[in-house]
């Protein structure tokens, strides 16, 4: 009588790293887009303080220049502030948060003080969809 020893055969270790590896892959898949709308969310925030700051400080002074110590990049994002295109900038003032790495999504956030939101990817300026500002 022959005794088999108890152990895993090649195949079925396949099988169990094949598992493995595609649970894996959907685990980064999703942190990896949880990681992105994490940082679109912190790029809201600091556009939104970045327009407090800005329309504080023309209130104060009649300056439309960011004022001092106010972050002018977030984790992710680049941040600039600039007068509206074919407007004056006593009118309207927008803030961009242009993302470090591109953003096939959503692509570089705007905000105008007349709380008009926009993305924009490349040269195509769209009105900002849900998926982008929340």
């Amino acid at each position: 009588m022959k005794h088999r020893l108890a152990a895993f055969t090649l195949i079925e270790l396949t099988i169990a790293l094949a598992i493995a590896a595609l649970l894996a892959g959907a685990a980064i898949q999703t942190w990896s887009e949880h990681h992105e709308r994490a940082r679109r969310a912190a790029a809201h925030a600091a556009l939104m303080s970045t327009m407090v700051e800005l329309e504080r400080e023309y209130a104060q002074t009649g300056n439309g220049s960011i004022p001092a110590g106010v972050p002018q990049h977030v984790p992710g994002y680049n941040l600039l502030a600039s007068p509206c295109k074919g407007r004056a900038p006593a009118h309207c003032i927008e803030v961009t948060a242009r993302p470090v790495r591109p953003d096939t999504n959503c692509g570089t956030l705007i905000l105008r003080n007349t709380g008009e939101r926009f993305t924009q990817i490349g040269n195509d300026r769209q009105p900002a969809s849900s998926a982008c500002w929340p």
